[in-house]
């Protein structure tokens, strides 16, 4: 092989090296860009993105995800807003029907009677035969079967009159004191009649006075009294339901005729003897019966 050959070999020799690595190098360089794609692919990145979005709140999917504060409270108190606040024209305690404390009740009550004694004992104390009388009365409904009721009361009534007689000033006391019992039929949950037996007690207290003398001569007795009456009573305020315990108002009114045994009029002095005057010596004016019609109206409490 002379020199030119050797030449021309070295030459394709290195033309063939400079291929192969031309070649090499690009495969590599391809394999090298082409590497990296799987780190930075699409599904491995979206992720990513997606809970960046969720977290942000300027995007629209955290306003629809997340339920607004405003709307929230609204709905939840919708429903329970009738049952704290009833309408102005639902009624707290509606109307049971029943009768109720209506009927069966604890009573208190008190009035003013008039008694008109026609009793010729009691003129020395009275120039019109009226006999006013503050009363009281207290009691319970014993027994209740549909309209009917009976009740059981104890009665109180205090009165006195003043007047002249023989040129005396003379007054006179009544208290009585007596125990009923009273039978009831209710013609509406808010209105009876009712008839009363009453027997009792009567005392009576009757004074003479002497202003120039300056002494007083007292005749007191007690006797047997009953009373006899009808009457009705209205009931003007109270809850309408039956099962209600707060108290009822009612206006009460009777007459009928009050009954009582006479007493004598025995008038004796309260002082000395030895210095009594002769015009207060013991003087007698005759029976008092403190008896005739009457009539009452009172207002009472129930509960």
């Amino acid at each position: 092989m002379n020199d030119f050959e050797a030449r021309s070999l070295l030459a394709r020799s290195a033309r063939s090296s400079a291929f192969v690595l031309s070649a090499a190098f690009s495969t590599i360089s391809g394999y090298a860009r082409a590497a990296p794609a799987p780190a930075t692919s699409a599904p491995t990145e979206e992720p990513a993105t997606n809970a960046n979005a969720v977290s942000s709140p300027a995007t629209p999917p955290s306003v629809t995800a997340v339920p607004s504060p405003a709307t929230a409270p609204t709905v939840t108190a919708q429903p329970a807003h009738p049952a704290k606040h009833p309408l102005p024209d639902e009624p707290l305690h509606p109307d049971d029907g029943r009768m109720g404390t209506h009927q069966e009740h604890w009573l208190f009550g008190i009035g003013l009677r008039e008694n008109f004694v026609a009793h010729s004992g009691f003129d020395p104390f009275s120039t019109n035969n009226v006999l006013p009388q503050f009363s009281a009365d207290a009691g319970r409904v014993l027994f209740a079967s549909g309209q009917l009721s009976f009740a059981a009361l104890a009665l109180f009534d205090y009165g006195s009159v003043k007047a002249s007689a023989r040129g005396l000033n003379t007054s006179l006391s009544v208290s009585r004191v007596t125990a009923a019992a009273e039978g009831r039929y209710h013609f509406w949950r808010r209105f009876y009649l009712f008839g009363r037996v009453a027997p009792g007690a009567l005392y009576s207290g009757a004074t003479l006075s002497d202003p120039i003398a300056g002494g007083d001569q007292h005749s007191n007795s007690w006797t047997f009294a009953t009373d006899l009456s009808l009457g009705a009573a209205v009931e003007f305020a109270g809850e309408a339901r039956g099962a209600s315990n707060r108290p009822r108002g009612w206006i009460g009114l009777d007459g009928g005729y009050g009954w009582a045994q006479a007493s004598k009029l025995a008038f004796k002095s309260s002082g000395s003897d030895a210095n009594t005057p002769a015009r207060l010596e013991p003087v007698e004016l005759g029976e008092l019966a403190v008896r005739g019609g009457f009539f009452r109206i009172n207002g009472t409490i129930t509960f």
